[in-house]
């Protein structure tokens, strides 16, 4: 235990404060350590009761120092600070402060205990430390107290404002100022507000706007362009300038404005990105109000370069030659005649295959009928009309050089136009063998027997239902059963009951055998046989039509066909080009087209045809009268190998890879909307 001297500096002395001091001793501290090795030794016993040399596991202890550190900690008295002890005295009496004492704006103080005198809101015997005044009751705050160094404030909630007094706090009225936000109605609550619709509105998302409920703001009102709001929770789509509403009243295409009064144009009308542009058909120059053309004297302005005379006319001109000259072949120069006028068609027909017309530009070609030019305009070749669509073939054409023939399927023949097909009554023409009765169908005909036979396997021949032990019963029943009902014949089908014609038909009631002495399998094969002989089970089922009706159930008549005519003996529709099915309302199957959808269709690259007339309708980038001049959908390139890289593998164009956007999308990759 350590005593102080009096003359140190101790606890309860004037300004004499405790501090706390850390030393380091350092010492050795002892470790010991072990190490294990083997050592030769001699055993006795090992063989013969004689000593041997073996090893054994011998342990050797050691020890070893380390350096280890300690820290000590003892109290120190000194003076506290501001003060400073002279001497020997008592204590630290003497009151030490400079300009560096004192912190935040502390003065020295002259007189008390305090060596700095401290400023409002910092304390500490050099003021060093700041007061937290929110510590105590808020500091009077009404809401949130903030401290500050050396001060604080006063806040308020969200929804209130500051008084005057920097305290209190009092409600704000978001209403009053804009409405707080709201479309319609503005609700204020203590501390907060709310927004609220009229009837027939319901709030947006955002808690400010009201929405009708039939409204421009749901969805745009599913216009592609604009909507507008007609009040009433009414509204209708309009287009942006250029552009015109589709027949949905929602889509929008772009109007061409030269089909408007030619674009105002007096010649020619071009439209690019909705903006006429009026251009002149040559000999003509466009007008200062770039709309009307006005006629170039080619003669005056010196274009004509007529070796001799020049005559102008509206929109061109004309070179006139003196006597005894004659106009060359460019229409320009005069020539003298003094040669023989030479026949450009005399030599070798003029290089043509077919005719030949001499003119002074040479030699004019044409073609006999069924043939046309080809690009060299000398040689014909054969115009397929069955292809191209101008035969007027109804069922079957083929074509042949200069011409093509018509033919129709089977049961029917060719009109004498040479292109409808009429249907074959075989029955009128007594080609169709049946022995009985005949009843004519469309492209075909059918056999029926009398009543008490059934049709033969050739469908044409007639066999008796009955064997000559039935007649007798057979007679009996003849008088109950005069008249056979259609709905007693459960395997034929009529729209009435038959008229004109007879069918008979095995009922399966009326033969049924009544012996029960007979019985087990022998009883059932007689039976079998028995309904076998009477035609039993076989008879066909057929469906005649009368009254002007026609189709599958007789339900179709000539005032149902829609895209087409009745035929001649109001028994079939005849559909117009591009129309198919019983009442022509079926559009040609994909890839056919013309009458009877009997053209196929020749479009390449993914191009499909007009019903009507063949035209080929091709894809984005993809031209041509076939929409041969492009590739096929997702592929571009001279060979079309190389593959696009657009959206929903989506056009592009079929030499430079540029996707081709849909409406209402651009962007290099049409990744980008417009609305």
């Amino acid at each position: 235990m350590r005593i102080a001297s009096s003359l140190e500096l101790q606890l309860g002395m004037p300004n004499v404060c405790a501090d706390q001091e850390m030393s380091m001793l350092g010492g050795r501290q002892p470790c010991v350590q072990a190490f294990t090795r083997m050592v030769k030794v001699w055993k006795q016993g090992c063989t013969s009761h004689s000593w041997c040399m073996g090893y054994e596991r011998r342990t050797a202890y050691y020890t070893v120092y380390r350096q280890v550190y300690n820290i000590d900690l003892h109290t120190v008295y000194k003076c506290c600070p501001g003060w400073t002890r002279e001497g020997e005295e008592m204590g630290c009496l003497h009151r030490v402060c400079g300009a560096n004492t004192c912190f935040n704006g502390g003065q020295c103080a002259r007189t008390g205990d305090q060596i700095c005198q401290c400023p409002l809101g910092f304390n500490g015997t050099r003021c060093q430390y700041d007061v937290n005044e929110c510590e105590v009751d808020e500091g009077g705050c009404e809401g949130y107290c903030c401290n500050t160094i050396g001060s604080y404030y006063c806040k308020c909630p969200e929804g209130s404002r500051l008084g005057p007094d920097g305290k209190a706090c009092h409600d704000v009225n978001e209403c009053e100022e804009l409405n707080g936000g709201c479309q319609q109605t503005c609700v204020d609550t203590p501390g907060s507000y709310h927004c609220e619709c009229s009837e027939g509105f319901r709030m947006h998302a955002d808690g400010r706007t009201c929405i009708a409920v039939n409204s421009c703001s749901v969805l745009n009102g599913g216009c592609e362009h604009k909507c507008v709001d007609m009040g009433n929770n009414h509204y209708k789509c309009d287009c942006r300038k250029n552009y015109q509403l589709k027949r949905d009243g929602r889509h929008c295409e772009l109007r061409d404005p030269c089909e408007d009064r030619n674009g105002g144009c007096a010649q020619l009308c071009l439209a690019e990105g909705g903006r006429v542009h009026c251009s002149c058909r040559p000999g003509f120059t466009l007008a200062e109000d770039g709309k009307n053309c006005e006629d170039i004297d080619e003669c005056s302005s010196g274009h004509a370069k007529c070796s001799h005379s020049c005559v102008n006319m509206l929109g061109s001109f004309s070179c006139v030659c003196h006597p005894g000259f004659e106009l060359g072949a460019d229409g320009k120069q005069c020539y003298r005649i003094e040669m023989e006028i030479v026949n450009s068609c005399e030599k070798n027909n003029g290089g043509c295959s077919h005719h030949c017309e001499h003119t002074t530009n040479g030699p004019l070609c044409s073609c006999n009928h069924g043939y046309q030019l080809d690009r060299d305009k000398k040689t014909c070749v054969d115009s397929d009309e069955c292809v191209s669509g101008e035969s007027c073939c109804r069922h079957f054409c083929r074509n042949y050089p200069g011409g093509y023939e018509c033919s129709c399927r089977a049961g029917h023949r060719l009109n004498p136009d040479g292109c409808g097909c009429d249907d074959i009554d075989e029955c009128l023409s007594e080609t169709s063998g049946c022995e009985h009765d005949c009843v004519n169908t469309l492209g075909t005909y059918e056999c029926f027997c009398e009543l008490g036979f059934r049709l033969d396997r050739d469908q044409h021949s007639c066999i008796s239902l009955y064997d000559r032990e039935l007649e007798e019963e057979v007679d009996e029943e003849e008088e109950a059963h005069e008249q056979l009902e259609a709905h007693r014949l459960p395997d034929l089908l009529f729209r009435k009951a038959p008229q004109l014609l007879q069918y008979t038909a095995a009922l399966h009631s009326r033969y049924d055998s009544d012996d029960d002495d007979s019985d087990g399998g022998d009883s059932e094969k007689e039976l079998e046989i028995q309904r076998e002989r009477r035609g039993e089970l076989r008879l066909d089922s057929s469906i005649v039509c009368l009254d002007g009706s026609f189709g599958d159930d007789c339900s179709v008549s000539c005032e149902d066909c829609v895209n087409g005519v009745c035929s001649e003996n109001r028994d079939q529709c005849e559909c117009s080009a591009g129309w198919t099915g019983i009442i022509c309302n079926k559009t040609c199957p994909q890839g056919t087209y013309g009458q009877a959808c009997n053209s196929l269709c020749r479009c390449q690259n993914g191009g499909s045809c007009d019903p009507v007339t063949g035209k080929c309708l091709c894809p984005p980038g993809v031209q041509g009268l076939l929409c041969d001049d492009g590739c096929p959908r997702g592929y571009f390139g001279r060979h079309c190998r190389k593959k696009c890289n657009c959206p929903n593998n989506g056009h592009c164009h079929h030499l430079y890879g540029g996707c081709l956007c849909s409406p209402g999308l651009y962007g290099r990759f049409c990744h980008l909307c417009e609305y």
